[in-house]
């Protein structure tokens, strides 16, 4: 089952910042990124900003908490990849994975 994660603490892995950096900096030397490459690098931007959102409002006293859930299930091919996970409420992310079951 998955687990609430309290994304207001949580931040992008070294690795995953690493990627992140490659890709802009590859693009700021001009390089043109493929349109996978551009898809990743924009999913990861967003989630960069959403969690920075999210750590304001942690400052401010206001928490959240999501799951992380696969768009394309595991089970059904999906991979854990930056492109096929979205954020979603608690009650959503159980109502889907009971689904699923």
């Amino acid at each position: 089952m998955p687990e609430a994660i309290e994304l207001a603490k949580f931040k992008l892995s070294d690795a995953v910042h690493a990627r992140l950096q490659l890709l802009l900096d590859c693009q700021d030397n001009g390089r043109k990124l493929a349109q996978n490459e551009r898809q990743e690098a924009q999913g990861l931007i967003d989630l960069a900003e959403f969690l920075s959102l999210l750590f304001l409002r942690s400052q401010l006293g206001q928490v959240a908490t999501f799951h992380i859930d696969h768009i394309v299930p595991v089970v059904a091919d999906g991979e854990t990849t930056s492109a096929n996970l979205a954020l979603a409420c608690v009650s959503c992310s159980l109502r889907i994975y009971k689904n699923e079951q």
